[in-house]
């Protein structure tokens, strides 16, 4: 009998752990499943160097580096849709205190204390050297012009390693020449830092900031780690269980080049991808129909103008100039390109922005545009070409409805597709004449504008626009403190721009993106950038 009862006991035993194992098989892969995130975009990651990469590298870099020292609260958009940050109200991020403490002589001591605790990827800890390095590596490279601008920080070569002083490992102070109020802005919107104990050890005499280390090596210290990158195909990252910051709940992102427009729209469709970048307003406007699709919608301070050089012929006459300003179809390229893609674009500073004009300067007046013309003295037959970059068909259609109006008061307008490199190269060097382009705020203050977009010597004036009292004004409004007497520089600095017309302002875009339904938390940023460590999927 004590047989049987041990043989059944064991039975009982065995049909219990076969039931366990069996329900293990079934629910082991739902509790270790992984989420992934598969993006698409256009182009591919070609440097993961945030010092030195453009366009879609940024979109894999800022997931890798931690790449604002200070962050933004986040705010409800309109009608509480899409989650936005507010462009001012800055909180903590790696910096976790910073006070402006001003000098007699006019110049300043901006003090910093660094995040106890947080670490790069590669287990070294971050600290106040790291952000000194980055800040000398920036000047060095030539790209720190909005620190030096706006930030009144000091030259690469005129003392900028001696006026950023360590404290000890956690704080430090930055001497500025002036007390800037947008110091902590452009600290917010325009920074990153890497592991310097890891770029230094992988310099040399022939390369001393570490360029061929950093372009393809993780020197960051972000929520996400590279695990696999095939350049020309796709990057994989992994989630960085260190990270300071709140945990992500994505496990894995996946980056995948797309070039092709129609296949990334089909792949987002299919549900083979959950994000598509680079998607135009028309294919947007076909997504937004799609109920396993959710486009997330929010106004930005992105400024789509059409630029006219100030020191190319023809466009060196202020009459050809406005003649083509009264010749645009403003009305009919918002209702017909944007449709409800965007804001209207009054002038120099984006709607929503304190001090930015609530109407037109000026409209659509073909009579008036002849009679400009006509004093022009161009002769009789016009013939204008302008350019548009490969991978905006929205400037396209704008320029073919440019060219329709023109017609109408004699001008033959021919549209010229350019590649993307010659397109920047011409744009960085101001040599394209007539142009359709787009200059994305990142602070969005009158004066950072002005200084970004109408100062005469900044990189970003594309136009060579020049105006020694527009010059005054933009000075004058950085280093103004009293919002009033700011809002009154402002606002002649814009009147004075508008009466030189040196752009066509025609639209502010929306920020869009377009991805799976399941995808959640998605927060807009005004940089346009996409920090996907902050989604989830459902």
């Amino acid at each position: 009998m004590k047989k049987i009862h041990n043989y059944n006991k064991m039975k009982r035993i065995m049909i219990k752990l076969i039931c366990f194992n069996i329900l293990a098989l079934i629910y082991t892969p739902i509790l270790l499943a992984e989420k992934v995130l598969i993006i698409a975009q256009a182009g591919d990651v070609a440097t993961i160097d945030n010092q030195q990469s453009v366009g879609p590298a940024k979109n894999a870099t800022i997931q890798i580096y931690d790449w604002q020292l200070l962050r933004f609260k986040s705010v409800l958009g309109p009608k509480g849709k899409t989650l936005s940050v507010h462009p001012r109200d800055m909180i903590p991020g790696i910096i976790v205190a910073w006070k402006a403490i001003p000098n007699n002589d006019g110049s300043c001591i901006q003090k910093m204390r660094i995040r106890p605790g947080a670490v790069f990827h590669s287990g070294n800890p971050v600290t106040a050297h790291d952000l000194k390095y980055a800040w000398i590596r920036r000047a060095a490279l030539g790209r720190d012009l909005h620190h030096r601008q706006l930030g009144a920080m000091y030259k690469y070569k005129e003392g900028l390693d001696e006026s950023i002083k360590i404290i000890d490992d956690l704080n430090l102070e930055v001497k500025t020449k002036k007390c800037m109020p947008l110091f902590y802005d452009t600290t917010a919107t325009h920074k990153t830092y890497f592991d310097s104990k890891l770029v230094k050890e992988n310099s040399n005499s022939e390369d001393p900031w570490g360029l061929k280390f950093v372009a393809k090596n993780d020197a960051g210290s972000g929520p996400f780690i590279i695990k696999d990158w095939k350049v020309g195909n796709e990057m994989v990252l992994e989630r960085f269980e260190n990270y300071y910051g709140p945990r992500p709940p994505i496990d894995k992102m996946i980056f995948k080049t797309v070039p092709d427009l129609s296949a990334r729209v089909l792949l987002l469709k299919k549900g083979d991808i959950d994000i598509a970048l680079n998607i135009p307003q028309r294919e947007l406007n076909h997504l937004k129909k799609d109920p396993n699709i959710n486009v997330v919608s929010a106004p930005s301070g992105n400024k789509l103008f059409i630029g006219m050089s100030n020191n190319l012929e023809p466009f060196n006459n202020k009459n050809v100039r406005l003649a083509l300003t009264y010749a645009f179809p403003y009305d009919a390229v918002f209702k017909s390109v944007f449709i409800t893609g965007a804001q209207k674009l009054y002038g120099p500073i984006p709607t929503g922005v304190e001090g930015a004009l609530s109407k037109r300067m000026y409209s659509t007046d073909l009579k008036k545009a002849k009679i400009l013309l006509n004093q022009a003295n161009l002769g009789k037959d016009i013939n204008l070409t302008i350019k548009w970059q490969t991978g905006n068909p929205t400037h396209e259609k704008i320029a073919i409805l440019f060219k329709d109006n023109l017609k109408k008061i004699g001008v033959n307008l021919k549209i010229q597709q350019l590649p993307v490199g010659q397109f920047s190269t011409g744009i960085r060097s101001k040599k394209l004449d007539f142009f359709v382009t787009e200059s994305l705020a990142w602070v969005l203050t009158p004066e950072y504008i002005g200084s970004l977009n109408y100062v005469s010597k900044n990189a970003w004036n594309t136009v060579s626009y020049s105006n020694k009292r527009v010059d005054e004004l933009v000075e004058k409004a950085l280093n103004e403190a009293n919002n009033q007497k700011r809002l009154k520089l402002n606002i002649e600095m814009q009147e004075i721009i508008l009466s030189d017309v040196p752009y066509i302002y025609v639209a502010q875009p929306d920020f869009q993106l377009a991805m799976r339904a399941n995808i959640v938390g998605y927060t807009a940023q005004n940089t346009g950038l996409h920090h996907l460590w902050m989604v989830d999927k459902l």
